[in-house]
């Protein structure tokens, strides 16, 4: 796994951001642990818009989305978050990705959009999470 963070983003423990968010979502993908990586990552009510397909609506169809992504022999997670802009509790990143699997060696790359929310414990959650891949399945 390799999560990029920008220079310009404040990455001290005591001054959450966003972009580390990406770190943990990879992790937890690639731990197949869905449901942390869920409850870690977005809000309760969260719209995940993956590519070609309608937005998946709430914590628990995101897991079993994400579960699916897992059990399809995910192999390794590249997470590069390029640029994050916060406006008051709100973030909105943009990143790409790349993701391998074991099973014929295939390769997914993309981009995403996530806007996150800053939560009253201090975390920084996505609120709607958009990616579009550059590789047909």
């Amino acid at each position: 796994m390799n999560t990029t963070i920008p220079d310009t983003i404040d990455t001290r423990p005591s001054a959450p951001n966003p972009a580390l968010a990406a770190s943990t979502f990879a992790k937890r993908l690639l731990s197949a642990d869905c449901r942390r990586l869920v409850e870690d990552f977005y809000t309760e009510g969260a719209r995940l818009v993956p590519p070609d397909t309608h937005p998946i609506v709430g914590r628990d169809p995101i897991r079993r989305h994400w579960t699916g992504i897992a059990k399809a022999g995910l192999k390794t997670a590249d997470i590069r978050v390029s640029c994050v802009e916060r406006a008051g509790r709100e973030a909105v990143g943009l990143g790409r990705y790349t993701l391998t699997f074991a099973a014929g060696n295939r390769r997914e790359t993309g981009a995403f959009v996530v806007r996150y929310r800053h939560e009253h414990d201090g975390s920084w959650k996505a609120v709607e999470h958009v990616f579009h891949s550059d590789t047909a399945s």
